[in-house]
């Protein structure tokens, strides 16, 4: 009964998740004409609101240097705004001197194109086009004659009926007194009311939110005061990272505008100040504006210049340029810097493009860098952060453990071997194989995996071991060099390593691997053996020590009762009990360790190591023996 409570439980929240996700979706839609605006606002308060506290600094009232600033930032985009205009109509004017370049391009391509696939392509339809013409009008004819010879009387040839004379048009003119107002020029100007209506809210509202930025930061945090730390966190980082893009965004913008000037004079193009300018401001509409910024200049240099080879060089010149950015530096300059990846940007750019169409896709990567803040701090939205940001969602074992659940032997060895590359054998085998096997061990102890399916991933691990990692693992322990031999014993010491779970059999290869620098001779011992035979062995040839392996703390209770039958056998010999895969020993296990017996415990290849070095080299067979 429980149980079906659980799945009704989970099945009400999903269906709320969902029910609550449409409902967003929809206010978003639905009330765009305001928020639109309003997110537009927020934007240009968080890129002006630095330069506020800057102006500040020399003690200036807030009031005065939101004034001043704001005052700024219009005078520069009106400065813009009339120096764009200003180029336009210059160009505009020159625009009939190129006709003659016009006509001769024109000729051109009609040149290149005559004797061509085209005009072959054109000859063909126009000649099918004939062909089936040719062929209505002689199913017209027989139709004709059939009808005739079905209806004789209906052949006899009839007078043409003359029609009367056709009077001459008579111009009329319509006249109507003045007006003192006229509806036809306001008609006109109707579509630009709705975006000069916009900027001017935009405008008030970004002056309105600077001047009160103290006063609505108190109220957002008041009406989140739950988790007040929190929201401050939250609001402070968002309010970096999109200022850090927007900053970004200009700089880099700016400097793509300077290249594409300097190129575009390079090659002679009328005007390349002006498009050098249009390619920094398009470019902060994603996707669609670098198109633009490119066409522009393709049109311009083809109607102006003589032959072909300028065109060229412009769209060389574009391409050259968008591959480095798109490829190079848009990556590593935005993707890193506001903790978006790259499919998250696109994904968000496409969803704030359905909803709110040029405006969103304008606002696409601000916005979804509050909402991936969000969704880091705010436990109910982490699934955004999980599916939007530049942040690993699993870590590396994890990674590699589903690789192994899903028999990927391909991808798991590279995972393996890159992991080598980067931090070296000993460690790979630390944090990636025994946390996967720990992670095997644990969910096959919760049932959420049988045990042919945990045995097949300890067999899929075994092969991608022998595959990513070297034979040979180097490395001096405690400062001393592993060539050196020992002045207790001149040859390998003999060390058991006893494996208490089926998966902790597949530790056996990598714990061995990692001990190489210890000159040790290892004993493995797997889980299907009995303890009884294998204590009464080792009690007649004591080893310098034996390891208890385990991964998963529901083995404790096994791992405990060996380590007492071991005692009993060995009472002078060390016994380790290492537990590997990121499970710790808390004080009861500690303290009922020690008591049944255990020299040392270790949680790591390093402990495990660190703990078995001085006793290997003060291990003596004969004074062991004779003990």
């Amino acid at each position: 009964m429980s149980l079906l409570a659980r799945h009704s439980d989970r099945s009400i929240i999903l269906a709320a998740r969902l029910l609550s996700t449409t409902l967003i979706f929809g206010i978003l839609y639905w009330a765009k004409i305001v928020l639109i605006p309003l997110a537009f606002s927020v934007l240009i308060a968080f890129m002006l609101y630095p330069a506020v506290r800057w102006l500040r600094r020399f003690r200036l009232p807030h009031s005065a240097s939101v004034v001043i600033i704001t005052a700024f930032a219009l005078v520069v985009l009106a400065a813009l705004t009339w120096t764009l205009g200003a180029q336009v109509v210059g160009f505009s004017a020159k625009l009939p001197d190129y006709r003659e370049n016009i006509k001769e391009k024109i000729s051109s391509l009609r040149g290149a194109m005559k004797g061509g696939t085209i005009e072959k392509l054109q000859d063909t339809l126009d000649t099918v086009a004939e062909d089936v013409a040719k062929m209505k009008e002689d199913e017209d004819k027989e139709a004709e004659k059939q009808e005739r010879k079905e209806n004789p009387n209906s052949s006899a040839p009839t007078r043409p009926v003359k029609k009367p004379a056709e009077a001459e048009p008579v111009a009329v003119y319509i006249s109507s007194p003045p007006r003192l107002v006229d509806f036809d020029t306001l008609a006109a100007l109707g579509p630009l009311v709705e975006p000069l209506t916009a900027l001017g809210l935009v405008i008030l509202l970004s002056l309105l939110m600077l001047m009160k930025w103290s006063d609505l930061r108190a109220r957002m945090l008041t009406f989140l005061e739950h988790n007040l730390a929190g929201t401050t966190i939250a609001i402070d980082d968002a309010g970096q990272r999109i200022r850090t893009f927007l900053g970004t965004q200009l700089l880099y913008n700016a400097t793509f505008g300077v290249v594409v000037g300097a190129g575009l004079a390079l090659l002679s193009v009328p005007y390349a100040a002006l498009w050098g300018l249009c390619a920094g401001v398009f470019r902060y509409i994603p996707y669609v504006g670098p198109v633009i910024a490119a066409v522009l200049p393709l049109l311009v240099s083809l109607v102006t210049s003589d032959g072909w080879s300028q065109v060229l060089g412009v769209g060389i010149l574009f391409l050259v340029l968008e591959l480095i950015s798109n490829n190079l530096i848009e990556p590593w300059l935005y993707g890193s810097r506001v903790g978006l990846s790259e499919i998250g940007i696109i994904v968000a750019t496409v969803a704030w493009t359905f909803l709110w169409g040029p405006s969103g896709l304008v606002l696409a990567t601000p916005l979804t860098v509050c909402l991936v803040v969000l969704g880091e701090r705010v436990p109910s939205l982490a699934f955004i952060a999980r599916l939007l940001g530049s942040k690993p969602v699993n870590s590396p074992h994890f990674h590699f453990y589903q690789r192994l659940l899903a028999g990927d032997t391909l991808e798991s060895t590279d995972l393996a071997r890159k992991s080598v590359n980067e931090i070296g054998a000993n460690a790979t085998i630390e944090s990636i194989f025994l946390p996967a096997l720990s992670l095997t061990r644990r969910e096959w102890m919760a049932g959420r995996l049988e045990a042919d399916r945990a045995e097949k991933v300890a067999d899929t691990l075994s092969l991608v071991f022998a595959k990513s990692i070297p034979a040979e693992v180097e490395g001096p322990i405690d400062g001393r060099d592993p060539d050196e031999p020992s002045s207790a014993s001149p040859g390998a010491v003999p060390v058991t390593f006893w494996a208490t779970c089926p998966m902790s059999d597949a530790v056996l290869p990598l714990l061995e691997s990692a001990m190489k620098s210890l000159r040790i001779l290892p004993d493995r011992v797997t889980s299907r053996q009995l303890a009884g035979s294998v204590s009464e062995r080792l009690a007649g040839h004591p080893p310098a020590a034996v390891c208890l392996l385990h991964l998963d703390p529901h083995d404790f209770r096994r791992v405990r009762g060996r380590l007492m039958r071991l005692r009993a056998a060995l009472p002078h010999t060390p016994l380790l009990v290492a537990r590997f895969g990121g499970e710790l020993f808390d004080a009861a296990e500690r303290a009922s360790l020690a008591t049944a017996g255990a020299t040392a415990l270790a949680t790591s290849p390093d402990g495990l190591r660190a703990s078995l070095a001085p006793r290997i080299l003060d291990f003596s067979p004969v004074a062991t023996s004779s003990s």
